[in-house]
């Protein structure tokens, strides 16, 4: 009850009584992860969904109607997108990749 806690409260010394109030406003530890636990993994052994070649193809078609859009683009990094949607898109033939990619034209809510 309420008196024996004073009673105990009251017999510690000035030192403890710090050391008591500091340990309650102090953060717990920080959580130290198993050694056991694996780590998580975005698309575990799924495929990954893609739409890099459908999106390059439209932002390049947006760029090209504006006006002046073409002097915008710097050629070398398109050639660099161009390229990485290509790896994109030839990474599921690819029998030494260890990742399954699924290209998609859009984003919805009816995933397979």
């Amino acid at each position: 009850n309420k008196e024996e806690i004073s009673i105990q409260l009251d017999s510690l010394t000035e030192e403890e009584r710090r050391a008591l109030r500091q340990s309650r406003f102090s953060s717990p530890p920080p959580a130290t992860p198993s050694p056991s636990s694996q780590p998580r993994l975005a698309h575990p052994g799924g495929p990954v969904a893609t739409n890099k070649a459908v999106a390059l193809a439209k932002f390049l078609q947006r760029k090209l109607q504006e006006p002046g859009g073409s002097a915008s683009l710097d050629p070398n990094l398109v050639e660099k997108a161009v390229q990485d949607a290509k790896s994109a898109l030839y990474a599921e033939g690819n029998s030494k990749s260890t990742k399954r990619v699924r290209h998609v034209d859009s984003f919805s809510d009816d995933i397979e």
